[in-house]
């Protein structure tokens, strides 16, 4: 039998429980809190490690800051109020690409918000446009946007990427190389299966291979041996049929593929 004492000594212990226990419930969050944006988001690393970029809250937007990794002292290169920096790329340890949209608003909410490619150095001087928003260009009074999507940098050229663009027709996607200092840009794909939705570049910046569509939503997948050579077509499946899609290139040209053929999940292959 338990004795009265030994009863009391256990039920103030348990009460102590019970109020530490509440004391330590941490507070409801209110509405603006869970919405709010994060100190910093989307952090990049510069190509020599020597600095970091990321998105954070700037003007109730978020904004590109880049600060020294030794120093952590955030430096502002955008002050957008109407957009967030959605995306951005290092171009060279020196340059930075981003482009624009609203992170907390539906994708289908207004069609001419956001969009665009910008350059900038990372002590926020040569600020140069590559490609307007697409409220932009509505109010130039297009009546088609060119769409502009980052693929990757061009692996000789500090300041130059490489881009897909419906630049030469409204329904195709061709690539180009794009100095992000002039804005020039030098078409890479003149010869193009068509329809493509994904490039694949090998190590040198070649475009090697791409997805295109199919009349019944399926997909197609071309490939060619270097940028003189006509595009093969080496794959195709219908949607939601087991199929093989190309995945990126070995800096010794291995051609790497994700495929579920004969399987239940994907997995890569040479």
């Amino acid at each position: 039998m338990m004795s009265a004492r030994l009863f009391l000594r256990l039920c103030l212990w348990l009460c102590a429980l019970f109020s530490l226990a509440v004391q330590a419930q941490p507070a409801k969050l209110s509405v603006e809190d869970f919405f709010r944006h994060p100190q910093f988001s989307n952090l990049r690393i510069s190509p020599d490690g020597e600095y970091l970029a990321a998105t954070a809250p700037i003007n109730g937007r978020m904004n590109l800051v880049v600060m020294n990794i030794k120093e952590r002292k955030p430096f502002g290169l955008t002050s957008e109020q109407r957009f967030d920096i959605v995306d951005f790329y290092w171009v060279s340890d020196n340059r930075l690409v981003f482009t624009l949209g609203n992170i907390n608003e539906p994708s289908a909410s207004d069609a001419r918000t956001g969009g665009g490619w910008f350059a900038v150095d990372r002590d926020g001087r040569e600020f140069r446009v590559l490609a307007p928003t697409i409220g932009q260009q509505a109010g130039a009074g297009n009546l088609v946007a060119r769409l502009m999507n980052y693929v990757g940098n061009a692996p000789d050229a500090p300041d130059e990427i490489i881009v897909a663009t419906n630049e030469r027709s409204a329904g195709q996607s061709d690539v180009y190389r794009l100095n992000t200092r002039n804005g020039r840009k030098t078409l890479l794909t003149y010869e193009n299966p068509g329809g493509v939705s994904q490039w694949v570049l090998d190590r040198n910046g070649v475009p090697r291979a791409a997805i295109s569509g199919t009349a019944d939503n399926g997909t197609y997948v071309w490939y060619r041996k270097d940028a003189e050579a006509k595009w093969e077509r080496i794959g195709g499946a219908r949607l939601f049929a087991k199929n093989f899609l190309p995945l990126s290139f070995g800096y010794d040209g291995t051609f790497y593929v994700i495929s579920n053929i004969g399987r239940d999940k994907y997995a890569i292959y040479t």
